[in-house]
């Protein structure tokens, strides 16, 4: 087992109190941060992974910024003591680029 999935069980473990039923990593896409599907009996979380503290930080208060103004972005759920890893919200599979690139720049 990886360091990467030891911190994102022991993250799940902490947020849920038992195990997720699987961890898959999700293909990267322009950038170190490492993607991945947790899934458990009745939901599915994002669990993301990087080393650059900073962004994950920037990434963090911003996410929870738009929260708190009712934007319809992930909920950061947990993070770890040393900010490598957090656990947001399920929203969909279908990311921004690939809806801009499917219906272009419009009012939606």
């Amino acid at each position: 087992m990886t360091d990467q999935i030891k911190s994102i069980q022991l993250l799940f473990q902490d947020f849920k109190g038992k195990s997720p039923d699987t961890i898959d990593k999700i293909p990267q896409s322009g950038s170190d941060r490492v993607y991945y599907k947790i899934i458990d009996e009745t939901n599915i979380y994002i669990a993301t992974y990087s080393l650059n503290i900073k962004e994950n930080k920037a990434f963090i208060y911003f996410s929870n910024h738009f929260q708190k103004n009712s934007f319809n972005t992930p909920q950061i759920l947990r993070v770890n003591d040393d900010f490598t890893c957090y656990l947001q919200t399920f929203v969909g599979s279908e990311s921004l680029l690939e809806k801009l690139e499917t219906i272009g720049y419009t009012e939606e």
